[in-house]
């Protein structure tokens, strides 16, 4: 399986644009069609989820893709999250585009291993 990185710095796989989330905040793994595993990577704000039964802060945890992921003061709901990344097709090397509504942008990895945003 693998592991994508979300967080405010241009190495994440998913880059999210606000202060209150962490160069590397956290990564997210498909365990099952309805679960994920989040893992918080050390984020100062650190990462909370939400699922009906108010908010716990987690290190690690498998949620439901119906659940709600907190990133500081950014929240997403786990499948909007897991969708942005099926929909963009991120992988390792992946390219792709900035998507300004959401606060996403979408990175190439060039061949010495550096992310560039992809030009439009």
């Amino acid at each position: 399986m693998t592991a994508y990185t979300v967080g405010r710095g241009e190495d994440a796989h998913i880059v999210i644009n606000d202060a209150s989330v962490s160069s590397r905040h956290l990564t997210v793994e498909r365990v099952s069609e309805n679960y994920v595993r989040v893992i918080d990577l050390g984020s100062t704000n650190g990462t909370y989820v939400s699922s009906g039964a108010g908010k716990e802060k987690i290190t690690q945890i498998d949620v439901q893709t119906s659940d709600t992921l907190f990133l500081g003061a950014f929240s997403i709901k786990v499948a909007d999250l897991m969708g942005k990344i099926a929909q963009a097709d991120v992988k390792p090397s992946a390219a792709g585009e900035r998507d300004n509504e959401k606060g996403f942008s979408r990175y190439i990895r060039t061949e010495d291993g550096r992310y560039v945003r992809k030009e439009s």
